[in-house]
């Protein structure tokens, strides 16, 4: 479970409002708080990246817990509804004028419904005033002005009803079970977003009426504008459309409560499971006495998760493979929190998993942490904060937006980087290695609702529920064990480096290359975008697809286990206790055409993470304890797997499609048995051992001086050993996918949908050209499988065109979907006409002009971002100092309806298509 990633969500969000010492915790001044007469509130917030873009939201403080008996459902209907009519537009006009300005509906166009809250949201350019002027009007017309036509809800309706059904089968049986053990007895358990399928399918105007009515009050509502923008034309022009006058009476809504967990021990079965699951929760109240208690709560409960993740991770790296995974997360309602601590057992060693699982839970609140464990984790914390403060200017406007409207639905209180840092200095202060333990004691003593998921198979012995709590209260009784000492001072000892020199260097328009003394070339940029962020990479262009067979198979795991083995002085069990406070990760990678490394560093970790990368790349560990775990864990896997319905019409359509090839389908237990520490270290050597023909790049934060400064030390000191060869062969993965057409039928599962994949093999060749053409036929194939199948239809909830065109395999455009079993050949002969439709040359206009104006979005944005020319420098080592991407201008000259046409015409033959259909064995 990656940590790191869960606290990312949270940086710039602190959940309370208090004063205390001389630290005064509030909104920043920044965030421009206001009133409107009618009594809307707005926030603005001024954020300059993506330039001339902002992010809108219009926010509603109700959600499905605010239904009555007769409207389950009808919170997240009327969200639907909003998109489809309002008092000055038609159905299609609404998302048709988004559309026509280049945003892409379920992108930049979208909106959620949970149980208290409602969100629309747009992302919506700023370079030209008259049409941002209509997109707030036409969000206004949307949340303030929706007409409700009993044909709209008609229709609208089936799509919900398609939104429900991709929830159905083994999620939806999961989620029984969660509402039934979690949410039992209340509120929560009967409202769930999603709504009841009977009330939907008779909705009625007037009762979804009565909801907005009720809750689509100006007091209840918000709206919130985050980007770069002026903030008093801001503030006019939210005055301006949503300032109306308004006169019902608001009454605001009552906050519900999750009944009290008892202690439950329920076993849950299932035929499609793949794993084995613990998971024990509690419930805590989450109203606080006061203030201070509650700025408390948020830090310490960021470090409980993370001492908790190190006990797991101790646990694994011991090899006794009981537990394969592990963690602890919460979910926060309005006045509840529930904790979740889940571990995946081992199959066949169910009984230990469960005994393990409670000893680490008892070993935590019995012997707590030490005070030097539990500084190294503020400190890696810290860390964390002055990374993200340190990138500040780098943030996108939606991942603001989502923290500040907070401020609004949960009355919690937005911090930008530099204050969550100084607001954590001063409280992390008062966190005491016995207030952590306090927290595992309550965890460990509070009832607990313990669910244990099972597949449900004659040959995996899974104890009832009288066992389960027969395991669990005798592994309370056990002693704790004494704890290992553990080493919290790991530093990585310097390699052994004999530098070489850069020989030449040429200075281009947006890159300079770097030639080093061994040979090898590099490609380097120094950006701003991230103030502190280093990407290098280094690649050849070979990879493993001319291994045989079995060397294939030691490529798929060789550089996964060396990654995890640890490099120099640092072993397997000590990496993660070691990259506590740092900010770096090195990556190998062998794929079928390309072997290399990633290194993603801040300054302050770059040295340690190139000492890093020049021990994995030079010096490789091969721990044998990673490789028992991790042949273990994938056996298991591949065990279980054939229970999954998903699983099995994946392999179905890998064998039709693909041939079986060996590097597109599922690896098999028995090619596990091809698998070998030796194969693996022999094929990294083969790979790794000498760098004749490998590149790189480097870009970022990061000065020449010291970009050839590290050139110098850790690259062009690796060996080169230039063995005469012929000239570069074209890498080709010659899979001849069928002729004409193939349908074929996977039976399995229980569901109340059928899955659809149509494959079409594409006829024309690779070239810079052909590649933007054929993405532009998925674009436009998208935007109409929207409004013809998925608008006026109803026939599904989502659908996804896929092109793939690439230099080194044949080409092919894949489309897939779920829809209600009743329709199937309905809506699979609608989809085909789609594609038929732009093979015979009907492109619709407003799709095109769509594609044409979201294209220059979507570059303008790109040119500040460190990911787009790390992708640029790419592929002009890849293809040649005369490659460009194409300009907006360029690609509107190009993508021109006549020189569409008769690519698209030769581009597919819809008579070559493969479909396969996975159909549940029964509904229920």
């Amino acid at each position: 479970m990656n940590i790191r990633k869960k606290i990312s969500a949270f940086l710039f969000l602190l959940i309370f409002i208090v004063s205390f010492g001389q630290l005064k915790v509030e909104n920043p001044k920044e965030l421009v708080i206001g009133k409107l007469q009618n009594g809307m509130t707005y926030y603005i917030y001024k954020n300059k990246m993506p330039e001339n873009r902002v992010s809108v939201n219009v926010l509603v403080k109700a959600g499905s817990l605010q239904e009555d008996d007769d409207q389950l459902g009808m919170a997240h209907l009327i969200e639907h509804l909003c998109f489809n009519g309002t008092e000055k537009y038609s159905r299609n006009e609404v998302v048709k004028y988004y559309q026509s300005i280049g945003l892409n509906f379920g992108g930049d166009l979208n909106a959620h419904t949970g149980f208290d809250e409602t969100v629309y949201k747009i992302q919506i350019p700023t370079d030209d005033k008259e049409k941002f002027e209509k997109g707030i009007e036409v969000l206004k017309e949307m949340t303030l002005k929706p007409t409700f036509k009993q044909e709209d809800i008609d229709s609208e309706k089936d799509i919900v009803k398609e939104e429900w059904r991709l929830g159905q089968g083994l999620s939806e049986r999961i989620l029984k079970v969660f509402q039934k053990e979690l949410f039992d007895d209340s509120r929560y358990g009967k409202r769930f977003p999603i709504g009841d399928m009977n009330i939907i399918s008779g909705t009625k105007r007037d009762v979804l009426k009565r909801y907005y009515d009720r809750w689509y009050h100006p007091e209840n509502m918000a709206v919130v504008m985050v980007g770069d923008i002026d903030v008093p034309y801001a503030e006019n022009i939210i005055k301006k459309y949503f300032d109306y006058n308004e006169t019902r009476k608001f009454i605001p809504r009552e906050e519900y409560r999750l009944k009290e967990l008892d202690n439950r021990y329920v076993i849950f079965k299932d035929k499609e499971l793949t794993y084995v699951l613990l998971e024990i929760t509690g419930r805590e109240d989450y109203s606080f006495i006061n203030n201070e208690e509650k700025v408390k709560d948020y830090f310490e409960n960021i470090l409980f998760k993370l001492l908790v993740s190190n006990k797991i991770n101790d646990e694994i790296k011991k090899g006794e493979n009981f537990i394969y995974e592990g963690g602890y997360y919460d979910m926060e309602l309005s006045k509840d929190r529930l904790n979740t601590f889940f571990a995946v057992l081992n199959k066949n060693k169910i009984q230990e998993g469960i005994e393990t699982s409670i000893g680490i839970i008892k070993d935590f609140a019995v012997n707590g942490v030490s005070q030097e464990e539990l500084n190294l984790e503020k400190e890696n914390l810290k860390s964390i904060f002055e990374d993200a403060l340190k990138n500040r200017d780098s943030l996108e406007n939606e991942e603001l937006i989502s923290n500040i409207r907070e401020v609004f639905l949960k009355g919690n209180i937005f911090a930008d980087a530099y204050q969550i840092l100084e607001y954590y200095n001063e409280f992390s202060k008062n966190i005491t290695a016995e207030d952590i333990k306090k927290r595992a004691e309550k965890f460990y003593k509070d009832k607990h609702s313990i669910i244990l998921f099972a597949p449900e198979d004659k040959n995996i012995k899974v104890p009832n529920e009288i066992e389960l709590k027969n395991i669990i209260l005798k592994a309370k009784d056990k002693p704790v064990l004494k704890r290992e000492e553990q080493n919290f001072n790991l530093i990585l000892k310097k390699p052994q480096i004999e530098k070489g020199k850069i020989n030449e260097i040429q200075e281009f328009e947006n890159y300079k290359k770097i030639k080093l003394s061994n040979g090898i070339e590099f490609l380097y940029k120094k950006t701003d975008f991230e103030k502190d962020k280093i990407y290098i990479k280094l690649f050849k262009r070979e990879g493993s697809l001319k291994d045989n067979d079995t060397m294939y198979l030691n490529s798929k795991f060789a550089t996964d286990l060396i990654d995890q083995s640890g490099a120099g002085n640092i072993e397997y069990k000590d990496i993660e206790r070691f990259m506590k406070g740092k900010e770096f990760f090195v990556q190998t990678y062998i794929n079928d055409f390309e072997q290399g490394f990633v290194v993603v560093s801040n300054e302050k970790d770059l040295e340690t993470a190139l000492d890093y990368f020049y021990y994995t790349a030079r010096e490789p560990k091969l721990s044998e304890e990673a490789y028992k775990y991790m042949t273990a864990s994938v056996k298991e896997m591949l065990e279980n797997r054939k229970n999954s319905p998903a699983a099995m019409y994946s392999d179905k359509i890998t064998e039709i499609f693909f041939k079986n090839d060996i590097r597109k389908r599922m690896i098999t237990t028995e090619d596990l048995n091809k698998i070998s520490i030796e194969k693996m270290k022999e094929e990294y050597n083969n790979k790794f051992s000498n760098f004749d023909g490998f590149k790189g790049i480097i870009l970022g934060s990061i000065n020449e001086k010291e970009a050839k400064e590290i050139l110098e030390k850790y690259f062009a000191s690796l060996p080169v050993n230039n063995i005469e060869k012929d000239k570069e062969e074209k890498q080709f993965l010659d899979i001849k996918y069928p002729e004409k057409e193939v349908k074929e039928t996977v039976i399995k599962g229980v569901d109340k949908k059928v899955k659809v994949s149509l494959y079409y093999p594409i006829k024309a060749e690779y070239s810079q050209e052909n590649a933007y053409m054929a993405q532009t036929f998925e674009d436009v194939l998208r935007i109409n499988l929207i409004d013809e199948v998925r608008e006026k239809l109803g026939g599904v909830y989502g659908i996804s065109p896929s092109v793939f065109i690439s230099r080194n395999e044949n080409g092919y455009l894949q489309i897939r979907f779920s829809t209600d079993p009743k329709r199937l050949e309905e809506i699979i002969a609608a989809v085909k006409k789609e594609v038929e439709n732009l093979i015979n040359g009907e492109i619709k206009k407003s799709s095109l002009e769509s594609v044409i104006k979201n294209y220059k979005i979507v570059y303008e944005d790109s040119q500040k971002q460190n990911s787009y020319w790390f992708n640029y420098l790419d592929k002009k080592l890849k293809k040649g100092e005369n490659y460009e991407p194409y300009s907006p201008k360029v690609f509107e000259e190009k993508m021109k309806e006549d020189n569409l046409r008769p690519f698209f015409k030769k581009m597919i033959d819809k008579t070559d298509f493969i479909q396969v259909i996975l159909i549940p064995e029964r509904e229920e």
